[in-house]
């Protein structure tokens, strides 16, 4: 059963209370101004006793079951706690306007709409008085006046407020009852039999619509009060209505004949007594049987035709329940004579309908719940086969005598196809179920009353119990300024469809997530209005795609408007769209190259090499070429021009050209042609001087190999003589002086050596092939080890490091680093030198070589590898200044470069790369 609706205005309104009407109240109960600026004087007394008052009251209502029910959880408690301080601190500051008697008024509303009784909150005001009245007689002591006068204007501030809630209780009481009035009155219009209600004076109390509608009679016909005689003629109502009006009685069932235009009506009417109000009344129930008796006559009339009815015919005996006629049908859906099926109880072949199904139906029958009862059940032939039936129960009067008439229908196709149907609708719901999409229905109140399951339901957190019984706009976790709701309502209250509603929930992460709604309007076969039902889905992935395409969209505007090249869009040979660039490069303006023919600004001859380009397989359809392009003022300009089509498999899917002005470049280029003549005629000119220089070297070279070597040989040669045959002649100053000649002559062989050496490592032809450089450099250590085996030094090579080049010269390359390396650390007592290699932020590969000997100052590294440029005397560590100078040619021979890192006694490292 419904509950009572809640009010529609508020109830000061909707109970007539104003503020004269207020006035009025408390100048009755004598409320006047005094006793409330006494009760604002109890406020500060009370407050600090309100926790104890709280707990008493509630110590005491909680004794009551139908309270301790509400209060069945501590949130409860606290809550109604809360409310009880807050009621209790507003009493005694006073007030009572409308506000406040809003608020009793909502208190006695929801007491009875929650069920408790006045008794129950009389109680509760009586055991707050007491509590209070301890409370100031403790304050007051032996001033039992101002007690009294404190507990007086308390009294009737709490009757003033115990007078509203009253009102409102049965003010609500009032609306529930007429509200259970109204909706047993729709109830009682459902029913499909008449019902009449009469007193014991035989007027008329109640008639449903059914009754009019058997009896004929006109909707707006007062039935209320009059006498049952002046519409409904029944023999021996006065009788009836004098001795079957108890309750106790049996009822009383008898049938009813009337004439009507559409011919006679057959009603079975069912008298019983009934008491209502603490009076008795009788209950008259009418049931159209017309059909049955026409049915009974039209069987007697037609028995040919029933016996060649589609549908199996049994007429059963009440009391027996056997079979005592049945059509030929029957004989046939049954595959059995007749004298077969007659005598035998119709159990024997329908197995499903035992005895206590057959007395469940004809009790149905009997009392007259419906004229025809309907139920499946399996039947079974006399080969033993089973198919299913329909069986239609019904009741016949033959005279005096009670038949049953039961019509058996073979549904062997019908249940074939509610098996299909059922296939198909499991099918359905497994879609439904599969489907991204949920399915809902509202009432026309527009709340929820279903929904289909769906995983993107649940995630948003639309629980059945969170939003069954509520609108879209009330649900929890809607959140409201996420849609235009005035107008929503305002489509849903003039019943249009609507589609892609979008609005926005918060999920249980608290995350906000989009949904799109979809509905149409319901209507019942009447036409009447009944809700909505529809679609919804999760959109939230789709906006955020939408709004990411937007941004991305806006991206590509700004970088295609302010690309430094032009950008021409093409669709079936005409401009759709041009950038600034492109608009500036033709000398023209937006609008007259929109819509115009490609043909006109790149030519017939381009757009069909374009069209060609993707003719064999493979191939893109693409395009690039350097073309004269002419603007719109006429100037002509070279572009380099890049065309691609944009759905190779659409002929129409059209293409973006890109226009890149190249008119500065091929200017630089003919330049560039221009002076390459020049420049061509130079490097002869240079080639030519370049081949009598090194003629020159070569013939510099020959002479120092030969003419200044020879005079050395024979300063040598005479330094030898005088030191051996003409030593002792000279004194020790001669001596000195032919050391130094013999060493200045050795010192300038020497260098002539390094000089010949350097040119020949400049003008001999490279040999690249594969070389292991840790390997070369192991055998080089191994020979400077040899040389010198007292020495202890710590050699390490890093393995694999291999390199293409002249195995010679990047021998001498090695002997050389490693060579100083080893004369370097002479002085130490335990030198160590490595050789390794590492990639650099150029991918090159850099080889080092390292050692901790007598270093140098960076500050002269730019004299490092010229020839003859030393940074140590010869008496500290001896050389001729000229391997450096070598190593340098020979990595530069190889398209690589040198350089060093020192500091003075704290060793150094040289690296250098290769090509």
């Amino acid at each position: 059963m419904s509950p009572s609706p809640e009010p529609d205005l508020p109830l000061c309104a909707e109970l007539r209370i104003d503020a004269d009407d207020l006035a009025r109240r408390r100048e009755w109960l004598g409320l006047d101004e005094a006793k409330v600026r006494l009760l604002a004087s109890l406020d500060a007394l009370l407050a600090p006793h309100l926790p104890d008052i709280i707990a008493q009251l509630h110590a005491s209502i909680a004794k009551f079951p139908e309270i301790a029910r509400l209060l069945r959880d501590d949130a409860t408690v606290a809550r109604v706690k809360e409310a009880q301080k807050q009621y209790f601190m507003r009493l005694t500051r006073g007030g009572y306007d409308l506000d406040h008697a809003e608020q009793r008024l909502r208190v006695g509303y929801t007491h009875a709409r929650i069920g408790l009784t006045p008794a129950w909150f009389l109680g509760a005001y009586h055991q707050f008085a007491l509590a209070v009245e301890r409370v100031l007689e403790q304050h007051f002591g032996p001033d039992g006046a101002a007690a009294l006068a404190a507990r007086i204007a308390l009294d009737k501030a709490v009757l003033f407020d115990l007078g509203l809630t009253l009102e409102a209780y049965y003010h609500a009481a009032q609306r529930r009852t007429e509200h259970l009035a109204h909706y047993f009155g729709e109830v009682l219009d459902q029913i499909p039999a008449g019902v009449l209600v009469m007193d014991s004076d035989k007027r008329v109390r109640t008639a449903n619509l059914a009754l009019r509608r058997m009896l004929e009679l006109p909707q707006e016909a007062q039935l209320g009060g009059t006498l049952a005689s002046d519409w409904l003629a029944l023999p021996g109502l006065d009788q009836l209505a004098r001795t079957e009006n108890r309750p106790e009685a049996a009822p009383v069932r008898f049938e009813l004949n009337r004439l009507s235009p559409e011919g006679p009506k057959h009603f079975h009417v069912s008298a019983s007594g009934v008491t209502l109000s603490d009076q008795a009344h009788t209950l008259l129930v009418l049931q159209d049987i017309s059909r049955l008796r026409r049915a009974q006559d039209e069987l007697r009339r037609f028995r040919t035709a029933i016996d060649a009815s589609a549908d199996a015919i049994f007429l059963i005996d009440r009391g027996t329940q056997r079979i005592i006629d049945t059509n030929e049908t029957a004989c046939r859906v049954y595959a059995q004579p007749r004298r077969s099926l007659i005598g035998r109880p119709l159990v024997d072949f329908h197995p499903e309908l035992d005895e206590a199904k057959q007395e469940s139906l004809m009790h149905h029958l009997e009392s007259g719940a419906d004229t025809v009862e309907t139920t499946e059940s399996t039947a079974r032939r006399q080969d033993g086969s089973v198919f299913p039936v329909e069986l239609d129960l019904c009741l016949a009067y033959f005279g005096d005598e009670r038949m049953v008439v039961v019509v058996a229908r073979d549904i062997s196709e019908r249940v074939a196809s509610e098996q299909k149907l059922r296939r198909l609708h499991r099918r359905f719901r497994d879609l439904v179920e599969l489907s991204s999409d949920w399915f809902w229905e509202q009432d026309d109140q527009f709340r929820f009353v279903s929904f289909s399951p769906s995983e993107d339901r649940r995630a948003i957190g639309t629980e059945d119990r969170q939003v069954l019984g509520k609108t879209r706009w009330d649900m929890p976790h809607v959140l409201k300024d996420s849609a235009d709701w005035t107008a929503h309502r305002a489509d849903l209250e003039a019943r249009r469809p609507f589609r892609d509603f979008v609005y926005a929930v918060r999920d249980p992460q608290g995350h906000a997530r989009w949904v799109s709604a979809s509905g149409v309007p319901l209507y019942d076969d009447r036409g009447t209005f009944s809700g909505y039902y529809g679609t919804a889905q999760d959109i939230t992935e789709l906006r955020r795609a939408e709004r990411d395409l937007a941004w991305r969209s806006a991206e590509l505007e700004s970088i295609l408007q302010n690309a430094l090249v032009g950008i021409v869009f093409v669709a079936q040979g005409r401009i759709l769209r041009a950038n600034r660039k492109a608009v500036e490069l033709l000398a023209t303006t937006s609008e007259n190259l929109h819509d115009r023919p490609a043909d006109e600004i790149f030519g017939r001859s381009t757009l069909a090499e374009l069209a060609a380009s993707g003719a064999e397989p493979g191939r893109p359809r693409s395009l690039r070429t350097e073309l004269r392009l002419r603007g719109g003022q006429g100037e002509a300009f070279w572009a380099n021009l890049s065309a691609t089509v944009l759905h190779p498999e659409d002929p129409d899917g059209g293409s973006i050209w890109v226009i890149e002005d190249i008119t500065a470049r091929r200017e630089a280029e003919e330049a560039v042609r221009r002076a390459q003549g020049v420049l061509e005629q130079r490097v002869t000119e240079r080639t030519q001087q370049l081949r009598e220089i090194n003629q020159e070297l070569e013939s510099f070279s020959y002479s120092v190999s030969h003419d200044l070597r020879a005079p050395l040989r024979a300063i040598n040669g005479f330094s030898e003589i005088l030191s051996t045959r003409y030593a002792a002649t000279l004194d020790t100053t001669g001596r000195d002086y032919l050391q130094r000649v013999c060493a200045a002559a050795q010192r300038m062989d020497q260098q002539i050596e390094g000089l010949l050496q350097l040119s020949r490592v400049s003008q001999s032809p490279l040999d690249r092939q594969e070389i292991d450089l840790s390997q070369m450099a192991r055998e080089i250590f191994a020979e400077l080890a040899r040389a010198e085996p007292q020495r202890e030094v710590e050699f390490e090579v890093a393995p694999g490091m291999r390199a293409s080049g002249d195995r010679a010269l990047l021998q001498l390359v090695l002997q050389n680093l490693l060579g100083n390396a080893w004369k370097y650390t002479q002085r130490c007592d335990r030198a160590h030198i490595s050789f390794s290699a590492s990639p650099n932020e150029a991918a090159e590969t850099v080889y080092q070589v390292r050692d901790d000997g007598a270093g140098f100052d960076m500050a002269h590294a730019d004299r490092l590898f010229g020839a003859f440029q030393r940074l140590h005397r010869p008496d500290e560590f001896p050389g001729h200044g000229i391997g450096l100078a070598t190593t340098k040619r020979i990595i530069t021979r190889h398209g690589g470069r040198i350089w060093a890192e020192a500091a003075v006694n704290q060793g150094a490292c040289f690296r250098f790369t290769l090509a």
